[in-house]
């Protein structure tokens, strides 16, 4: 029975210890796709080691095909691999990448699966890649796609991608806008102490008839009671 409950509590500490670690990577992975918004290959000359295993980053999308309306997509040219890199040839691509739009709005990496080996605090994982901008025509431009990764995580605590691989990738563009910004103009962008100016900050809103002249008013939520909730 000891013996029994001793077994039991070990893999409860294994998976605690798994599932902390995987999140501070999901983390990682958080803090990384902004800094790569931000600085392109700069965040991969700091934060990646001088070697890396995988492949660069494509830089030659394919042509435009019509999809639905308004909408159109591309591929893009991968390379094969993965091979042995140096750290500047990946910043290097990805800054290729990253010049095929004018403007990048977005870049998200998210977990979708993750391997641990708990003895070497090593984890291998796969990636869903998101980024979204505009093109050099201005036309808005998601692009999505898959990616498989290896780290190493040291007595610090700090992540090193020694692996990064880019499996699949595709771009859907839109030929004219579909919606226009209009939350500054309406008055109902929040803007926090410290914090940036594009923060994402948690709000409710609910669109209805309120007073009954039969048109829509939107009743709009602030969580910091500052201004207190609002009807429009």
């Amino acid at each position: 029975k000891p013996s029994a409950r001793s077994d039991r509590a070990e893999i409860l500490r294994e998976l605690n210890n798994t599932e902390d670690t995987v999140e501070a990577f999901a983390r990682h992975l958080i803090e990384l796709a902004a800094q790569l918004q931000a600085e392109g290959g700069a965040a991969v000359q700091r934060g990646f080691p001088p070697w890396v295993m995988g492949t660069p980053f494509p830089t030659a999308p394919s042509g435009l095909v019509p999809l639905i309306t308004w909408i159109q997509r591309h591929g893009w040219v991968t390379p094969e691999g993965p091979r042995r890199l140096r750290r500047e040839e990946l910043a290097r691509s990805l800054d290729g990448f990253l010049d095929h739009l004018s403007v990048v709005e977005d870049v998200r990496m998210k977990v979708t699966s993750a391997t641990l080996e708990p003895r070497t605090n090593r984890i291998r994982a796969e990636l869903a890649l998101d980024l979204v901008g505009r093109d050099r025509d201005s036309r808005r431009e998601w692009v999505r796609g898959s990616a498989r990764v290896a780290a190493q995580r040291d007595a610090k605590g700090d992540w090193r991608i020694d692996e990064f691989r880019v499996d699949t990738l595709e771009s859907r563009v839109c030929a004219r806008d579909l919606f226009s910004e209009v939350s500054t103009p309406a008055g109902l962008v929040e803007t926090y102490p410290g914090r940036p100016a594009d923060a994402i900050a948690g709000h409710g809103a609910a669109a209805a008839d309120a007073d009954g002249d039969g048109l829509i008013d939107v009743y709009f939520t602030d969580p910091t009671a500052r201004t207190g909730n609002r009807l429009y």
